[in-house]
């Protein structure tokens, strides 16, 4: 392997692979160096081994209202850009529910096509090591690429004309994630402004004792702190809290009230079901089967233990005893219920889960630094970066995913141009 290089792309997670490509089409030479046994090594696990490509719903509220992604969108279709990303390295896809998964419905199958589609006579691999250090030496005129020593772990050294940057976030440390204290040290090195990485996208632990639900799963609105923000979803409960997909959307606002002492989360397990809709529901149900439980009638609408579990605090709060029929239930008892279940139900985070827990780091790379059109750093000539590595966080939905790829392309596509 030779030690000169056009490009050297640090990390080969999805937007490092990417640009990879890219520098490859364009018959630049390339050296990917990765800290893991293997490429891609965290996207096989990707959307629980499916792999969420992309999604049918992209506005700036997906990536959290980030000024600079909102410059992104505006000049590509995320979704489009994407689909046909893959389809040209022979990746059908399959949509459910507005979702995009490869038709294999296998994580594997788009690490494989991602690494066939890189022209590997130009393309070297440098797995298991660590950049340890980045030397630049700008050339007197600006406008020219930069040069740039860099040195790995196993003692080796290269030297290429432009970077990219692509080690990725910290999540899942098990499954290779970045070491933030060597991209921190490499960061530093070049003089690029930084945000400390922090787990996003991650279950909440709650003050409350929610063991007895754990593993049910419900469909539920959550509103959190003043009702700012809001998101229905499928909630799943755990012996120490709250998780699932809706949950971990809303991680980031959680973290920001938890500092204010002000986090709390209303969950609403029947959104879909009006005040009406339930009187008429509990007063039919009372003419048909009026030795029908409370809890049987709660039941219709969500898990046992679920109902169970609200019933009981009902009963602290004196509104109903529970071992009552649905028959001898008056209105205005039935009206305290549901008003409990829809507007009552909260639980108050106390943490958030780490790094091992998270599917994506907020923070990274400040990206006042970047330009959108090209992912280059705007006063470091040859130096790009992608994906996870900078401070764009999307929430659940191959949002993440799609971004990686398309900054990856982007850099990939620009890189010595100028």
């Amino acid at each position: 392997m030779k030690n000169v290089y056009d490009v050297i792309i640090i990390g080969a997670g999805a937007s490092g692979l990417a640009a990879a490509i890219e520098c490859s089409r364009r018959q630049l030479t390339c050296l990917i160096i990765d800290k893991n046994k293997k490429p891609g090594n965290k996207l096989y696990a990707t959307g629980n081994g499916r792999c969420n490509v992309t999604n049918d719903q992209y506005d700036s509220g997906v990536y959290y209202n980030n000024p600079f992604t909102d410059q992104i969108l505006q000049q590509a279709d995320l979704r489009d850009f994407t689909i046909h990303f893959m389809h040209d390295i022979g990746i059908h896809l399959t949509e459910k529910k507005g979702y995009y998964y490869p038709m294999s419905m296998q994580a594997s199958s788009v690490v494989w096509a991602l690494l066939d589609a890189i022209d590997k006579n130009r393309v070297d691999f440098e797995q298991n090591t660590e950049v340890l250090q980045i030397e630049p030496s700008v050339t007197d005129n600006r406008e020219a690429a930069s040069h740039y020593l860099i040195q790995c772990s196993d003692h080796k050294e290269y030297q290429c004309r432009a970077i990219i940057l692509s080690m990725g976030g910290c999540s899942a440390p098990e499954l290779g994630a970045a070491d933030p204290a060597v991209s921190y040290r490499l960061l530093d090195s070049l003089g690029i402004h930084y945000q400390p990485y922090t787990p996003a996208l991650v279950p909440i632990k709650t003050s409350e004792d929610v063991s007895a639900l754990n593993g049910v799963r419900q469909h539920a609105l959550l509103t959190i702190g003043d009702s700012a923000y809001t998101e229905e979803g499928e909630i799943q409960f755990t012996d120490q809290g709250i998780s699932g997909i809706v949950v971990f959307n809303q991680a980031e606002f959680i973290r920001n009230l938890l500092t204010s002492g002000k986090a709390v989360v209303k969950i609403n397990p029947i959104p879909e079901i009006t005040r009406d809709a339930f009187l008429s529901d509990q007063q039919a149900l009372a003419n048909c089967l009026p030795n029908r439980s409370i809890l049987a009638f709660l039941n219709g609408y969500m898990n046992d233990k679920l109902a169970r579990y609200l019933l009981d605090r009902m009963e602290e709060a004196q509104i109903l005893d529970h071992s009552a029929q649905i028959a001898g239930l008056p209105e205005h008892t039935a009206e305290r219920i549901y008003d409990y279940i829809t507007n009552s139900f909260c639980v108050h985070p106390i943490e958030l889960y780490g790094f091992d827990k998270s599917q994506a780091s907020s923070g990274g790379i400040c990206t006042d630094q970047i330009n959108p059109e090209t992912m280059e750093f705007h006063d470091k000539p040859g130096i790009f970066a992608v994906g996870e590595a900078i401070d764009v966080l999307g929430k659940c939905g191959g949002y993440n995913l799609s971004f990686a790829l398309y900054s990856g392309h982007l850099a990939g596509s620009h890189v010595l141009l100028r």
